[in-house]
């Protein structure tokens, strides 16, 4: 997978950017068709993690529950955050013929 240097952080420049307000608990489909191949669906989900990128110091972690995959679309709850910084999401998952993919992402907490 190619990726693209953003703010020092390495985002893949196929997957989308996401965002919420930080008093918001969303659920939020991630599309990771940009990093499977035709056809494959997502057997299961290994994790999601978040990672604050430094822009506000103290800053709130964001944490995921309810994940469910379907398709090629990992759906989770998303939960806190804080106002003006900027995570990098990777989700590991395994799709149905066996290939473990890590997909990152950005996603930003603004009100």
């Amino acid at each position: 997978m190619l990726f693209r240097s953003l703010s020092s952080d390495l985002i893949p420049p196929t997957l989308k950017q996401y965002g919420k307000q930080p008093w918001e608990e969303i659920l939020v489909d991630f599309d990771m068709a940009p990093v499977m191949r035709a056809g494959r669906t997502i057997a299961s989900i290994g994790s999601i993690v978040a990672e604050a990128v430094g822009k506000v110091a103290g800053a709130s972690a964001v944490t995921f529950s309810n994940q469910v995959a379907s398709g090629q679309i990992i759906q989770a709850k998303v939960i806190g955050g804080s106002h003006g910084e900027d995570y990098k999401i990777s989700l590991r998952f395994i799709d149905n013929d066996g290939d473990k993919i890590e997909a990152d992402l950005l996603f930003r907490v603004r009100d």
